[in-house]
């Protein structure tokens, strides 16, 4: 069964919305087990990202998680990194989060 034909979960499916970036395809699809419903963000090394990847890549993961990424996580500040993200990218984001509603 090919993973577009899969029920998703809401978060799933903004997640996805992020990924359908060429640049964040490659960087999300690997780590997301759709068999497990699950996303391996443990291995996302953000400090190596550029700045768009690093917001869009944090937008992805308070969508999954819900909450807001804590101060000295490593994580980058979706809101304070939406600026340095492409135009692409933060049409992207609106629309993943859209998803969530």
């Amino acid at each position: 069964m090919k993973w577009r034909d899969r029920e998703m979960t809401k978060t799933m499916l903004a997640v996805l919305t992020i990924a359908e970036h060429t640049g964040m395809n490659n960087l999300l699809m690997p780590l997301i087990d759709f068999e497990m419903n699950e996303v391996h963000w443990d291995k996302v090394d953000f400090t190596a990202l550029s700045p768009d990847e690093s917001a869009a890549l944090s937008w992805a993961w308070c969508l999954w998680h819900g909450v807001q990424i804590s101060e000295g996580s490593g994580m980058r500040d979706p809101f304070l990194g939406f600026q340095d993200m492409t135009p692409e990218l933060r049409v992207l984001a609106v629309n993943a989060l859209a998803k969530l509603v």
